[in-house]
């Protein structure tokens, strides 16, 4: 309980630091994490070619320093470098070529991969319906966060893969159903470090259901997904590679001009699945889920926008691949396309089946972005 109150007072206190009585709300969905937000929406760099033709120039460029210690007490210091160029090719208005590369380096491991690459073909004049396929993040969960760290839930069931989607969108209502094939990550060379190995799952299949409605100065979006293959992201990807049904669901409810807004999410598997344990030689039934909880808001000054947000997350039954609870506040600040962010997380793992002790993690990191 004394974590959610934490939660509540977090955001208010950081956003009314230096407020004053002229400052207006702005929408907080503008206020976007550069390296998730997707390339619609920037306005980059754009040719246009003739003929219906328009070529867009994307990307993100991002600094961190980053101060952790782990469960084992093991202290680390790091200051990865992420730079993610993009290229997007219009054609007539409906048909949406998109490509992103992501070049990482950290002492130690550096590597260019794909970020994303997907083509995507919709009219709305014409037809509800739209086509997408490629590699980008698997449809489910429609995880939605303002912190740099990632939520129990989606560090758990977020995944990036192959994807054949069909899209249904009339009024407040969006529907999809996709195909998919999980794998970690698309490794174009690695320059230093050690080689991940490449296995993609077989394909598996979900789909799900969006509804966006305006109540009394409330936004309110919910969502609701099912799939075959709820272990596909990069953490459990290998850990489980068994087709296993998942529901998940999420609610997001942003007060007035969406100054402030709260979001839930609650993913699990529909069955068990059994852990095997190579240490201890043993065999554990589990029914593994996650849920968050996450306060956010927005204000916006004279010179620039700040943003805050606090989220409290929880996993059952993925011991020892996940903590059992984390602890995530954040806050920063906009200007035109640079952001600046300090984060501080708190992690409790799951209780020792020995004597009940609970270790404890944390991390503190600050990071700087320049999106184009």
């Amino acid at each position: 309980m004394r974590r959610l109150i934490w939660l509540l007072i977090f955001v208010p206190v950081a956003l009314q630091a230096s407020a004053d009585e002229d400052q207006v709300p702005v929408n907080i969905s503008a206020i976007e994490d550069p390296a998730t937000a997707s390339a619609e929406g920037r306005d980059g760099l754009v040719f246009d070619l003739g003929d219906d033709v328009s070529v867009r120039f994307t990307g993100t460029a991002e600094f961190e320093l980053k101060r952790e210690r782990d469960f084992e007490a093991l202290q680390t210091n790091t200051a990865p470098i992420v730079i993610t160029p993009g290229l997007e090719i219009s054609v007539a208005d409906w048909l949406v070529l998109f490509g992103a590369l992501e070049f990482g380096y950290e002492a130690g491991d550096s590597a260019l991969l794909v970020d994303e690459l997907y083509a995507e073909a919709s009219n709305e004049d014409l037809s509800p319906f739209s086509l997408k396929g490629g590699y980008y993040t698997i449809p489910f969960g429609h995880f939605d966060t303002r912190h740099d760290a990632s939520p129990l839930p989606e560090t758990a069931f977020e995944a990036k893969g192959d994807v054949a989607e069909l899209i249904f969108g009339h009024g407040a209502i969006t529907a999809n159903a996709y195909a998919f094939r999980g794998r970690r990550n698309w490794v174009l060379t690695r320059f230093a470090g050690e080689n991940e190995e490449e296995q993609n799952q077989d394909w598996r299949v979900g789909g799900g259901v969006a509804h966006t409605a305006s109540v009394n100065g409330l936004t309110i979006d919910a969502y609701v997904d099912l799939t075959n293959g709820i272990f596909s992201s990069s953490e459990l990807i290998y850990s489980v590679p068994d087709r296993l049904g998942g529901l998940g669901g999420s609610a997001r409810v942003a007060v007035g001009n969406q100054y402030a807004a709260i979001t839930l999410q609650y993913v699990a598997a529909l069955e068990e699945i059994n852990f095997y344990d190579e240490d201890e030689e043993t065999t554990t039934a589990a029914r593994p889920s996650a849920f968050s909880i996450e306060i956010a808001g927005t204000r916006e000054f004279d010179y620039f926008t700040g943003f805050a947000a606090a989220g409290y997350s929880r996993t059952w039954d993925l011991m020892p691949l996940l903590p059992q609870e984390q602890v995530l506040l954040t806050a920063g600040v906009r200007k035109d396309q640079w952001e600046f962010l300090v984060e501080y997380g708190h992690q409790w793992d799951y209780p020792s089946p020995d004597d009940g002790s609970r270790a404890e993690g944390h991390f503190f990191g600050a990071k700087a972005a320049f999106e184009w």
